[in-house]
């Protein structure tokens, strides 16, 4: 095994467990213990993890905060100059003749008010407010599953909209999100919502993470998606070292 195969391994280790105690790599990996020394100061280094002695733990900001579920409306009103700005940048990257996702949420619906320039256009979205909104704009093609609406966010959730989105290849796909730590990864409020989203991100080609600065160093109940499986971080202001040495070990580009 190479050794940054076997970093990753052991990074992936540390983010499941929180630790790991050098002897049992070294049993694990059958090299020496100062082998998986050099192995955990170099992921230090990188940031989001410490070492400590006999091993390394994940730092406590990696965590991040626990947060709680708002209403689209209270979402919609909390931080919009933020929003509307990383809506605009995104729109930015957005060409006629595209075909898009938009997963849900407050960030995600600015999108749209920057796109009408950029038709002609086919949005695939999980949101019914997102949905009526694009509906809206001339040239715009929408299309969205069946199914139950959550009506704390007005996504479409159950098996019936998972099958619908296996219907389609997407070329972008821009990825609003509740938590995000190094941690935890990408975390949400809602298990219902958590399969539905998944499905979106596995017919993307492209898939653009769209989170103000609020959004990092926090947690939620569940786990939704890592970020090695975002292509672009679109974000207001730049973010904290870690991260970006996180982001550059996995080729993750960062707009801000």
């Amino acid at each position: 095994m190479l050794a940054v195969e076997r970093r990753q391994e052991i990074l992936e280790l540390i983010n499941q467990k929180g630790s790991v105690r050098v002897n049992d790599l070294a049993e694990r990996y059958e090299v020496g213990k100062e082998t998986i020394r050099r192995d955990l100061k170099v992921l230090s280094e990188e940031g989001g993890i410490s070492v400590v002695y006999g091993g390394a733990q994940l730092q406590k900001t990696s965590f991040g905060t626990q947060i709680q579920e708002n209403t689209i409306v209270q979402k919609r009103a909390l931080n919009y100059e933020l929003k509307n700005q990383i809506g605009k940048r995104a729109a930015e990257l957005i060409q006629p003749g595209d075909i898009i996702a938009l997963n849900s949420g407050s960030t995600v619906e600015c999108i749209l008010d920057h796109i009408a320039d950029k038709t002609p256009l086919s949005i695939l979205t999980l949101n019914v407010n997102i949905a009526a909104k694009a509906a809206a704009i001339p040239n715009v093609e929408v299309y969205i599953p069946g199914g139950k609406i959550r009506t704390k966010s007005g996504m479409i959730i159950g098996y019936e909209a998972e099958n619908y989105l296996g219907q389609f290849t997407v070329t972008k796909c821009f990825f609003g999100v509740s938590a995000i730590s190094l941690g935890r990864q990408i975390t949400h409020p809602s298990v219902e919502e958590v399969p539905n989203n998944r499905a979106l991100l596995s017919i993307s080609e492209q898939v653009y993470l769209l989170a103000d600065h609020t959004k990092f160093d926090k947690q939620s109940l569940y786990k939704m998606a890592r970020l090695e499986e975002m292509n672009t971080v679109v974000t207001d202001q730049k973010l904290d070292d870690h991260y970006h040495a996180y982001f550059a070990k996995y080729g993750i580009d960062v707009l801000v």
